[in-house]
């Protein structure tokens, strides 16, 4: 379920740039972002490609990103690019009452439990926004 009481003073800060914005607690992490977000970790695989990846940017090079987060008023979708798979994922039109995501001064807003990703946030070293993919 999506959760539209959101408040940033229950979270920490950890990154704030122009297109995005990542706060923690000890339970999740607090995402406000434009659209679209590529988390990268120290990890580099070399001569790998994301199927998943490929698929949203076919234009783009991959450069060793783990994560791929994208929103819209909808839905909420959060894949893992070295397994190329879903790993979470929220849809307004399954929950109960339906709920969009929150949208507010041009980003979406969420949180995702801490434990969906495989790394603690201090190891999640790169965030980096692309263009809207939509």
């Amino acid at each position: 379920m999506i959760n539209t009481e959101l408040f940033v003073s229950d979270y920490k800060l950890i990154t704030k740039q122009n297109d995005f914005e990542v706060y923690e607690n000890e339970k999740e992490y607090f995402f406000k972002i434009r659209d679209t977000l590529l988390i990268s970790t120290p990890t580099i695989l070399s001569n790998f490609k994301s199927k998943i990846f490929s698929q949203h940017f076919p234009n783009r090079k991959y450069n060793s990103e783990k994560y791929l987060i994208i929103a819209n008023q909808n839905e909420i979708s959060v894949y893992n690019l070295f397994s190329n798979n879903l790993i979470g994922k929220y849809v307004a039109s399954f929950s109960i009452p339906p709920k969009t995501v929150p949208y507010k001064d041009g980003f979406y807003e969420f949180v995702i439990k801490r434990d969906l990703f495989d790394e603690d946030y201090f190891k999640l070293i790169i965030f980096n926004k692309v263009e809207k993919i939509c």
